[in-house]
């Protein structure tokens, strides 16, 4: 079995919180909680912890299991990983542990751990198999609750102004009542003949292995309010329900049963529950966030990341509409393009300081890939006239004019962006204010996505019956087509330049790195290459760049090449988008690929390729989902937030797009 001190697993609520933890019972980040909560804005609200540990003591006649793994700065105390022999995660974390008893024989306890979307909380069920008869009475399962109440980037502290309240409403019903700085209600449905013994004590010192490992405070303190104590029988299910509202209508055994079934009727028609496909639209789901007010958000990634425009416009498709959420995926574009702002969509809707943040290049761009694929998936021609067109021309407009950030046209018609000081592609690292990846001027991937935003708005026009702006329009981006050619093929090195500085006019700077950006000139809706480019293109990439979890950032030979992402922020930084490799890259490279190489060719590399997607699915830091970056070096070891959207979005779309081939097709017909 693999090291349960660091396997995670992770539960979304749908609202933008969600639980987290390690198999084994230990704490390794400050992210790991029961109920890690957001408001009813949904991910770009401030989350705060709450139940932070629920830790189980099995008593059988006279003997005590503990199964918890407390894991403090001076030891480990107590260890009860070391019951535990199998675990699961789909459809959600289980742990089955083995309990010897000299007389009765082996038990077989198990734990499980599900996220109510019905009711935004987590229910936790146990059952107790292999007692005898005479034991039937004499077996109680007694829960120690911890409680961090604080925002989740902090680790929590013991507070002189903490206070916990509990009131007991009606048979086996509680509310927790805290007051501190993260004022906050819990309500505890209890299965029948529940007592709680409320008793207040400060846990002090708990390690968080993961913080000190990315350079952070790796010490914390948990408050516990009092254990929890019920009868527990012979294959009997005894279920939980934690929650910030009050639910009395329903039993926690038919949340949870309800929770089943909503994520059975997610997947795909002919499609057996566990396979790879399967298993990706179960990932995708967690990413998913509906409002109090309606709005649909994808977040993207756990367990620190909010809702950020280039994420969710990429991972649109894999999220939304190859899982057929076409009602989700209109809800999401409606919404962004409501934060246009001199034609950009935001980075990011909401940042410490509060307004959205428009510091992006490329957002806006992918904004119209992601109307385009939806339409070619929908044929939703009154969103099209009514939201995608408008906010089609908006962008156009400023993009000619000039807009924030010095993102505007040069004489040639491409793309400049950015200044020496800022990020505005997704290789946006920074440290001290200093880009880690310069990449102002023409973006290869920036102008690839200009010259399709042309073609796209020239599409949506002539579906309008706009004749005479279509034909314009499409005459311009044919000519920006064979601008882009002229300016970023390189010859010589047999791809394109990742980068040009300087204007039309001006002595021109290439940066000829070899990184994937170049990829969405073959795999956007109108593709740029030509054949033998985009051969070359694909050659270059699979010696250098491709790995069996993603795509490397950079070539390893480049003397700027960083093969582990490890160490303090600044280290981190450096390696970022130096050679680390993106899962969600895959995806452009799949496409590609199913484009210019032979159809056998393309099924062999294509079929390995997931091949050891699926084995890293079920493998990874959190079985069931997939991380945002990977060491560039091998083993290529996990790392980043535990579960990212687009890591799961890409690979799901180009498995089902170009793999199997299921779906409209999406390369726009010129």
């Amino acid at each position: 079995m693999d090291d349960l001190r660091f396997l995670e697993w992770l539960e979304a609520s749908g609202d933008g919180g969600f639980s987290s933890g390690v198999y084994s019972g230990q704490q390794n980040r400050r992210y790991h909680s029961y109920s890690i909560r957001s408001g009813d804005g949904g991910a770009d609200e401030m989350r705060s912890s709450v139940l932070a540990r629920v830790d189980e003591i099995l008593y059988v006649g006279d003997l005590a299991f503990e199964l918890s793994r407390r894991v403090f700065a001076n030891g480990v105390q107590p260890d009860g990983s070391r019951f535990i022999t199998a675990i699961e995660y789909t459809p959600w974390p289980k742990i089955t542990y083995q309990l010897s008893t000299p007389e009765h024989g082996d038990l077989i306890f198990t734990k499980e751990i599900t996220a109510i979307e019905k009711t935004r909380g987590v229910v936790l069920a146990y059952e107790l198999g292999g007692m005898s008869g005479e034991l039937q009475h004499e077996c109680r399962l007694e829960l120690e609750l911890f409680f961090a109440c604080c925002p989740y980037h902090q680790l929590p502290r013991e507070r002189e102004d903490f206070s916990c309240e509990v009131e007991s409403f009606g048979e086996d019903r509680y509310c927790f009542k805290i007051q501190s700085e993260g004022d906050c209600l819990l309500n505890v449905q209890a299965p029948p003949g529940s007592s709680f013994h409320e008793d207040g004590d400060w846990y002090n010192d708990f390690y968080y292995q993961t913080e000190k490992e990315r350079g952070y405070d790796f010490s914390g303190d948990l408050f516990r309010a009092g254990r929890l104590s019920f009868p527990i029988g012979s294959s009997q299910r005894s279920a939980l329900h934690f929650s910030k509202i009050s639910v009395s209508e329903n039993q926690p055994q038919d949340l949870q049963q309800g929770e089943k079934e909503r994520r059975a009727g997610l997947l795909p028609v002919g499609a057996s529950p566990g396979s790879f496909y399967s298993e990706l639209v179960l990932a995708a789901d967690k990413f998913l966030v509906r409002t109090a007010s309606g709005q649909t958000q994808i977040v993207a990634g756990f367990p620190w990341f909010v809702s950020w425009g280039r994420d969710t416009m990429i991972s649109l498709s894999g999220i939304c509409l190859v899982p057929s959420r076409y009602e989700e995926a209109k809800n999401l574009l409606t919404n962004w393009a409501s934060y246009i702002k001199q034609g950009l969509i935001p980075n990011r809707l909401s940042t410490p300081e509060g307004p959205p943040d428009y510091n992006t290049a490329d957002a806006s761009l992918w904004y119209l890939v992601a109307a385009y694929r939806y339409f070619q998936y929908t044929k939703d021609k009154e969103s099209l006239a009514e939201i995608f067109l408008p906010a089609a021309k908006e962008i156009l407009q400023w993009h000619r004019t000039g807009t924030l950030y010095g993102i505007g046209v040069d004489s040639d018609g491409l793309l400049l962006a950015g200044s020496s000081s800022t990020q505005l592609t997704w290789m946006d690292a920074m440290y001290d204010g200093v880009p880690v990846t310069p990449r102002s001027g023409k973006a290869v991937e920036i102008n690839a996505l200009w010259v399709n935003a042309l073609f796209i708005t020239s599409y949506f026009c002539r579906e309008m019956g706009e004749s005479r702006e279509a034909e314009a329009l499409s005459k311009e981006a044919c000519m920006l087509r064979e601008s882009f050619l002229a300016l970023f093929w390189r010859p010589q090195v047999g791809y394109f330049a990742d980068c040009i500085t300087g204007k039309v006019g001006e002595e021109l700077s290439y940066d000829v790195s070899l990184r994937p950006n170049q990829l969405l000139a073959l795999s956007l809706p109108v593709p740029l290459a030509n054949q033998e480019q985009g051969k070359l293109v694909i050659q270059s990439v699979r010696q250098h760049l491709l790995t069996p979890v993603g795509l490397r950032t950079l070539s390893p030979l480049d003397p700027r090449y960083k093969g582990v992402y490890s160490g303090e922020l600044a280290e981190r930084d450096e390696a970022y988008h130096q050679g680390t490799v993106w899962p969600y890259l895959i995806g452009g490279y799949v496409t590609a690929l199913k484009r210019y190489e032979a159809e056998q060719d393309f099924s062999s590399e294509a079929e390995e390729i997931y091949r050891g997607f699926e084995s890293e699915l079920r493998k990874g830091d959190v079985p069931g989902s997939l991380n945002e970056i990977y060491d560039g070096d091998a083993p290529h070891r996990p790392r980043g937030a535990f579960a990212q959207a687009w890591s799961v979005a890409e690979v799901l779309r180009s498995f089902v797009e170009d793999y199997q081939g299921i779906g409209p097709e999406t390369m726009l017909d010129l």
